[in-house]
């Protein structure tokens, strides 16, 4: 019973351990989360104002032969960019982007295309890499604070994969942001490109007409890109938002759960305490308290306990057999003059 108490109580400990863990790993993602969704929501009107930009362009020329936007009559294959996480403990966030993208794949494969897999975060490396299936390029360190210089990275890769013939297609799936308490997973397809409605304040008067220079295809050729960039960075930052919100939920669910934990061992600890069984001799129960009383259930075995008082200093004198043994005790013990005798009744 003993062993099983030290058991319990060293499991309290490493309980209260985890849970300093789990409440600081919460306090960090709330923090973060702030950070996360203002540069979301900075990002947003650049967005907004580079395709209205694109949109402008596009209805000023007749002729938009410009690759990323032609739809290629024959796709074969398509490229797939899923965003995980670089970390754990960050509970279902990175299964369930996995879940959405091999939807994804499955769809792909009904239609008869070929998918091809660009991934950014380690969750994601690892998981195709332990089902064996290939990854064109993987990106990794930045799934908590990406950056614009990691967006243009993964765009260029894509697009001149795009521009070589190996993709027909160029598909992302990442989770999107909505609230502090609800993020869901979603794939989009970036290439050919598909605008996104915009919101436009409601202009009275005639329609302003544009001067381009240099030429609407050349504008074109360089603000497509640049869409595609910008797409990008949106969906890793979106991610990284939807990381640290899923973190924080998964933390404090954590360390809710030690507080119960903690309730049911502190629980069973007491149960094992009061079922403890006693010392085998009086000598080793009364070096650990000389002061106190026994147990009612040795009172009636053959074991008594002597106390007396010599010069100022009290001693315990405990014999059982044919041995016995004197045992130093604190000066003024009011127990002193107690004596047991045989029968286990107190007298003074």
């Amino acid at each position: 019973m003993g062993a099983k108490l030290r058991e319990v109580r060293r499991r309290i400990k490493t309980v209260q351990s985890t849970m300093k863990i789990t409440r600081a790993m919460e306090l960090i993602a709330t923090s973060r989360i702030m950070k996360a969704q203002q540069r979301v929501e900075q990002a947003r009107p650049y967005a907004e104002r580079l395709t209205a930009a694109i949109a402008d362009v596009a209805t000023a020329t007749s002729n938009l032969g410009h690759p990323l936007l032609q739809d290629r009559p024959d796709r074969r294959s398509a490229g797939v960019f899923v965003v995980t996480s670089d970390r754990g403990l960050a509970g279902a966030y990175s299964s369930n982007v996995l879940k959405q993208a091999e939807e994804l794949l499955a769809l792909l494969k009904t239609e008869g295309k070929e998918a091809k897999l660009f991934v950014a975060g380690r969750k994601g490396v690892s998981y195709y890499r332990f089902r064996g299936r290939p990854v064109e390029e993987s990106w990794t360190g930045f799934s908590e604070t990406p950056t614009y210089d990691d967006a243009k990275r993964i765009a260029d890769a894509l697009i001149r994969r795009y521009q070589s013939g190996e993709i027909d297609e160029i598909h992302g799936v990442f989770t999107h942001f909505a609230s502090m308490v609800r993020q869901r997973p979603v794939a989009r397809r970036f290439v050919p490109m598909v605008f996104e409605t915009v919101e436009r304040p409601v202009e009275r008067g005639p329609m302003p007409q544009y001067l381009f220079e240099p030429e609407p295809e050349k504008l074109l050729g360089e603000l497509l890109p640049r869409y595609i960039e910008t797409r990008v960075y949106n969906a890793l930052l979106e991610a990284a938002a939807a990381e640290h919100a899923a973190r924080r939920r998964a933390m404090s669910a954590a360390t809710d759960n030690g507080d119960e934990l903690i309730k049911v061992l502190t629980r069973v600890a007491n149960q094992a305490g009061r079922r403890r069984s006693p010392p085998r001799s009086w000598r080793s129960w009364a070096a650990r308290r000389p002061c106190a009383r026994p147990p009612r259930h040795w009172r009636s075995e053959k074991r008594w306990l002597s106390r007396r008082r010599k010069d100022r200093t009290d001693a315990c004198f405990a014999s059982s057999g044919p041995w016995s043994t004197w045992i130093s005790l604190p000066t003024g013990c009011r127990r002193s003059t107690r004596r047991w005798r045989s029968n286990g009744r107190l007298t003074a």
